[in-house]
């Protein structure tokens, strides 16, 4: 039983440690609020890039706010990946109003999910930066692309990981939105230790000129989902990475509504996990095993009534005090403040969640969307 113990004692040191001391530089972090006061001294052209398959209703909905960004200088370009709904028609509507829109069609390839739609797409980028997004999502501002471009430090950047928070009242949407802070908490922080190592495909800025550099990098990795992750992963050391967790610049998509949605999501995402550095997994692994094994071993002690209960349950309450202060600050910021008071509950089922995660991805998904 005294091995369980100090299992205990070294999973919560590891995650205390994370929640303490490495997540804390997100709460030191001041962002740029976007305004044509503070605009960059320069202006480059920037290409939203967006890849959609059968996104009729979303693009209809969410594509205007794009048209409409407060942008000197912009493309939109939408790669229809062998849609079968009114994906082109409604495109085809837009692209008679507004000038700036690109319409590029694929047809079938090779090539596994969503990387031939990204590859076709980025043939026909003629921004200075590419703008990552996804036809589901919402920019929560007019100023979205100029907060991004900010970010830059006047373009002495050359990639920006901004924040994708998600929307929901299901059970399974309010996990997948709480999954999705600890996921922003984890390579945001790691970006601001200068150790870059995933992106979010949905709000993500990269220099034209690195983002055609690290795609042939990855050219043999052949993946369902997750090319964003490896375009992280696989950038130079020299690439200097920022971050936005400003208001202004702020992604919004809906949460998978069902748990058998949000582990496909998952499960086919985190398929891009096997490609990542060695560097990268251990750090992903030191998270998630400390936190699975702190609760696995807490509750082992509990059971079998161990000597030192009061000083394990003092740890534990730390352990809470420490990650909720944390989660909240990023919580609030990212307009998910009714999460905070499920977080020891949500807390609990992130660990269950990667059990069963680790169980399921046995099978692999056939389909990025």
């Amino acid at each position: 039983m005294d091995f369980i113990f100090y299992l205990f004692v070294i999973s919560f040191s590891i995650l205390v440690f994370y929640q303490v001391f490495w997540f804390s530089v997100l709460t030191l972090y001041k962002g740029t609020s976007a305004s044509m006061a503070s605009i960059i001294d320069e202006t480059p052209k920037v290409s939203v890039l967006i890849c959609a398959k059968n996104e009729a209703d979303n693009l209809q909905q969410n594509l205007p706010l794009i048209f409409l960004q407060k942008y000197p200088d912009f493309e939109v370009i939408v790669v229809d990946d062998r849609s079968t709904d009114d994906t082109y028609e409604v495109l085809k509507n837009f692209e008679s109003k507004y000038k700036l829109l690109k319409i590029i069609r694929v047809s079938d390839s090779g090539l596994k999910g969503k990387r031939n739609a990204l590859k076709t797409g980025l043939e026909h980028v003629n921004g200075a930066f590419v703008l990552l997004t996804d036809a589901d999502c919402s920019p929560s501002s007019e100023n979205w692309i100029l907060s991004m471009l900010q970010s830059t430090e006047n373009l002495t950047a050359d990639v920006v990981l901004g924040s994708a928070p998600l929307k929901g009242n299901s059970l399974a949407a309010e996990f997948h939105r709480f999954e999705t802070v600890k996921t922003l908490l984890l390579y945001q922080s790691a970006a601001l230790h200068n150790f870059p190592y995933m992106g979010v495909g949905r709000n993500m800025l990269v220099r034209t000129k690195i983002y055609k550099e690290a795609f042939e990098k990855t050219a043999n990795i052949n993946v369902i989902s997750g090319d964003d992750d490896l375009l992280i992963n696989q950038l130079n050391p020299s690439v200097k990475v920022k971050i936005n967790i400003s208001e202004d610049a702020l992604m919004h998509s809906k949460a998978a509504e069902t748990l058998n949605l949000f582990f496909k999501k998952k499960r086919r995402h985190l398929s891009a996990g096997n490609f990542y550095s060695l560097k990268s997994k251990l750090y992903n692994i030191s998270f998630v095993g400390s936190h699975v094994l702190t609760y696995l071993s807490f509750f082992i002690l509990s059971f079998m009534n161990y000597e030192k209960l009061n000083l394990i349950f003092l740890m534990m309450f730390f352990n809470y005090f420490s990650g909720i202060l944390v989660f909240s600050y990023i919580a609030i910021t990212l307009h998910q403040k009714d999460l905070i008071k499920k977080y020891p509950v949500y807390d609990l089922l992130y660990s269950i969640y990667f059990l069963i995660l680790g169980t399921t991805m046995i099978w692999k998904p056939q389909k990025w969307n």
